[in-house]
């Protein structure tokens, strides 16, 4: 059994795929990415993230760009829980 003092963000959530893609947003916030970057700074595949790149600009939490032949991301930093996010994964 986990205690309380013990409890932090890494064993609250498991190291999934949105968890990951999620965090690295956060921890960069006004940083443009392309999908393969993602891919590659998150370690999964192209078509692993794709899924989760749509579901997060459907609910607002990254913002698309689209700028010549690719699609670029960044967080939304007026999503409405953002800072609650912030607070459990940091």
């Amino acid at each position: 059994m986990v205690m309380n003092s013990q409890i932090s963000s890494k064993n609250l959530f498991p190291k999934t795929i949105y968890w990951t893609i999620v965090k690295l947003f956060l921890d960069n916030p006004h940083q443009f990415y392309y999908q393969s970057e993602i891919a590659g700074l998150t370690k999964h595949k192209n078509g692993a993230i794709q899924p989760v790149l749509k579901h997060l600009a459907k609910i607002g939490f990254i913002l698309v760009k689209n700028e010549r032949s690719r699609t670029y991301y960044r967080l939304n930093n007026q999503f409405p829980k953002l800072s609650l996010l912030d607070q459990i994964l940091n």
